[in-house]
């Protein structure tokens, strides 16, 4: 959906024309907002890399003849050592497992789309009227500066411009990351020996991969959940355009605290942002819920927030419209963990045009 500006940019807001975004690098390509939500970039296989606190995962897609096919699917421990506080920090430790895992898993396409993630990445569609270009640079260094936590020059931007300004108001989508999560990445992929040629947001990837595989309807307004070992991801898509998200730690146990499952403090992250969400999706009502993550929760946590919410529970199966061949050695990776990997595969949809 978005990719954010290039690291070596000044930290103000990037400003691309009106009917482009930056890509990784620097490159201006059509908009990919409300659809598709991918672009063609490559006619070689396409690598999408999840970086997460506890697992690396890596899937490679190819196109084919008959639409496109999963060529590689990976997955390795993320090294314990490189987090400091619950935040990866250590880019030599990490880089290291990455060779490792690109070497034992034969993944050769050095080209790669990461993403950044965690609870300073946010994103958000606005209704704002604007004159010129440099006005609707202004708003929009406006509306993130009052919603960070971080001060704007620290930030890394992306926009779209999803309808421009006429008797009513235009509607742009903005997301914002930490600059130095973005440099951290780049490094990271870098030292491992992989260009980072896409920067993305983890909820935009997110919305790739549910709205390539389930083409959700225009009028309707779905949920998205997401979950690692420390993070969670909540969005919502407005038809096939993801509208907000938001992101948080999972709060872990403290000795001598009275033991909560994990799904319930999943379902207590849920609860802070259930009326946000209820509002923005108005006058449509919340519909879908499409929930990914580690393959032991998910069920879990799904059931659960059906019997909150009454919402029709999806678990997302990211290969849902790919194709596995029989000669890809993805064993149940694709089944029973197969929502484990919905980020990884929105990162590598975001290598393809429209299909």
């Amino acid at each position: 959906m978005l990719s954010i500006k290039p690291s070596d940019d000044p930290p103000d807001l990037a400003a691309p024309g009106d009917e482009a975004v930056l890509t990784g690098e620097g490159e201006s390509v059509a908009p990919a907002v409300p659809a598709p939500l991918w672009r063609r970039l490559f006619s070689k296989p396409v690598v999408g890399l999840d970086i997460g606190t506890s697992m690396m995962k890596a899937v490679v897609l190819e196109r084919r003849r008959d639409g496109l096919a999963l060529k590689r699917i990976a997955y390795a421990e993320t090294p314990p050592g490189a987090l400091t506080n619950g935040v990866l920090t250590d880019s030599v430790a990490v880089s290291e497992h990455l060779r490792a895992l690109f070497k034992d898993y034969r993944i050769r396409t050095r080209r790669i789309a990461v993403a950044a993630g965690g609870e300073k990445v946010l994103c958000q569609t606005e209704r704002l009227r604007w004159a010129s270009p440099e006005e609707r640079l202004a708003l929009i260094e406006q509306s993130v500066a009052s919603t960070v936590t971080y001060p704007i020059e620290g930030a890394a931007v992306a926009f779209e411009e999803l309808e421009k300004p006429g008797e009513k108001e235009g509607v742009l989508f903005w997301a914002s990351a930490p600059l130095d999560r973005v440099d951290w990445l780049r490094e990271t992929v870098s030292l491992a020996g992989c260009q980072p040629a896409i920067v993305d947001m983890e909820a935009c990837a997110l919305a790739n991969a549910v709205v390539y595989n389930y083409q959700p309807e225009p009028d309707t307004a779905s949920v998205l959940v997401h979950f690692g070992a420390r993070k969670f991801v909540i969005g919502l898509l407005i038809g096939d355009r993801l509208d907000y998200a938001r992101s948080a730690q999972v709060p872990g146990q403290r000795p001598g605290e009275r033991r909560v499952c994990f799904s319930d403090r999943v379902l207590s992250l849920v609860d802070g942002f259930w009326d946000a969400l209820g509002q923005r999706a108005k006058p449509l009502p919340l519909g879908r819920l499409f929930v990914s993550g580690g393959p032991v929760e998910v069920s879990a946590i799904g059931e659960a927030l059906h019997s909150k919410t009454g919402l029709l529970v999806t678990r997302v199966d990211p290969f849902r419209r790919i194709s596995c061949p029989p000669e890809v050695d993805s064993g149940q990776l694709t089944a029973d963990g197969s929502s484990t990997f919905s980020v990884a595969v929105g990162l590598a949809l975001r290598g393809f045009e429209e299909l």
